[in-house]
């Protein structure tokens, strides 16, 4: 028997230790990531039937078996999301994904918008629970010269933003407007909640539209509430959303139909006998619960 504990003692050991490994190798993959394209303005012509692309190089030596979850391409003037190509990442550092539209039919958008412009975004989905990352970059295509603004960026681990709330289990980013004196020229449309139209968005089966506060406004989003962390049951903020990463002395979680699933409470708790907590060690508990 006392073999047989140490055994598992040491099972246990090692597996913690193979996961903060993996957690280690995901945060230095997403610190890797570049858009070697990315600058202030890009110039669009209507008639340009060329696709749109965007081009990721990373560190293969971090990144080759993190896996690629997603890249999906976002036209906000409707809500639509749409699937871009993806593949794994490979010892050869960079990837270009195409998505199904064109550079002319997203300046076409923004001339019919008005001098406002319309917002796009490209979404990069990588990692393994705990440890997802979710990499937006959103730009605007403004005025009669179809101009676009690319503008990205990254929360911190402990950022408190209602539609990436992160704890020592679960890393995010997600994509903030621009903040500095020139690029405030530049910002995009400041939405109130109240001009969030979600009846006009169309999200792909199994998504809801979401509206999202930002530092300047409102964004409406498309959601898999189903299966979202943070937003897990419904829209972040709303009654009866579930926000999983918020459990407190949890290690590892899903969100499983719309609900909270603790799979795992850190060292210094364990599952409450009702499964859906974790609390001092101490207290009795069970192997696995929902919330």
């Amino acid at each position: 028997m006392l073999r047989l504990s140490s055994f598992i003692a040491t099972a246990a050991i090692l597996a913690t230790a193979a996961q903060a490994q993996t957690q280690t190798q995901i945060v230095n993959c997403q610190n890797s990531i570049n858009i070697p394209s990315y600058q202030d303005v890009y110039d669009y012509d209507v008639s340009d039937t060329s696709s749109f692309t965007v081009t990721y190089t990373y560190n293969p030596q971090y990144c080759v078996g993190v896996p690629v979850q997603s890249i999906r391409f976002t036209d906000y003037s409707s809500g639509a999301q749409q699937a871009c190509t993806s593949a794994p990442f490979s010892s050869a550092g960079t990837y270009t994904s195409t998505c199904p539209v064109t550079k002319g039919s997203m300046a076409a958008t923004a001339l019919a918008a008005g001098p406002d412009g319309s917002d796009f975004s490209t979404t990069l989905r990588f990692g393994v629970r705990p440890t997802l990352y979710v990499r937006e970059d959103i730009f605007s295509i403004v005025g009669s010269d179809a101009r676009t603004t690319m503008v990205t960026s990254t929360t911190a681990a402990t950022s408190t933003t209602a539609a990436a709330t992160t704890t020592t289990a679960v890393t995010s980013t997600i994509t903030s407007p621009p903040s500095s004196p020139s690029e405030m020229k530049r910002k995009r449309r400041a939405l109130t909640a109240s001009q969030v139209d979600l009846s006009s968005m169309i999200c792909d089966a199994g998504y809801t539209a979401c509206p999202l506060k930002t530092k300047t406004g409102w964004l409406s989003r498309c959601i898999d509430t189903t299966s979202e962390l943070y937003a897990c049951g419904g829209c972040p903020g709303l009654p009866g959303t579930a926000d999983c990463t918020e459990l407190v002395g949890v290690a590892d979680v899903q969100c499983v139909k719309s609900t909270c699933q603790i799979e795992r409470c850190d060292r210094a708790h364990k599952l409450s006998a009702d499964g859906k907590t974790c609390v001092p060690k101490g207290v009795a508990g069970r192997r696995r619960g929902l919330y």
